[in-house]
C-alpha cells in the first residue's frame, strides 16, 4: 500500500492561524514577482501581515515560492509577541 498523505498546505495553515488568532485575514498580503525567461521563470512571493514582511520564498513555480513564504511568516507569526 503506499501513503498519499496530503502535502502540506502552509498558505491554508496560514489563513487558519490568522482567522483563529486575530479573528481576520484581512491584513495579510502577498506580494509575487518573477524573473527570468517566459519558459523558465523563477518567482519570488513575499507575504506582508499587518505592512510587516513575514516571510519570503522563492521557486521555480509561483506555488511553490508561496508555500515556502506561507511557512516561513506561520513560523514567524506563532512566536509569543509577534503580530500583535
Amino acid at each position: 500500500m503506499f501513503d498519499f498523505s496530503p502535502l502540506l498546505d502552509y498558505r491554508m495553515q496560514l489563513n487558519n492561524f490568522l482567522q483563529h488568532r486575530f479573528r481576520s485575514t484581512q491584513d495579510l498580503r502577498l506580494d509575487s514577482s518573477s524573473t527570468g525567461l517566459e519558459h523558465a521563470l523563477w518567482w519570488t512571493v513575499i507575504v506582508y501581515f499587518r505592512d510587516c514582511e513575514y516571510g519570503r520564498g522563492e521557486g521555480a513555480t509561483k506555488g511553490s515560492a508561496t508555500e515556502i513564504a506561507c511557512q516561513i511568516a506561520l513560523q514567524a507569526l506563532m512566536q509569543p509577541g509577534i503580530g500583535h
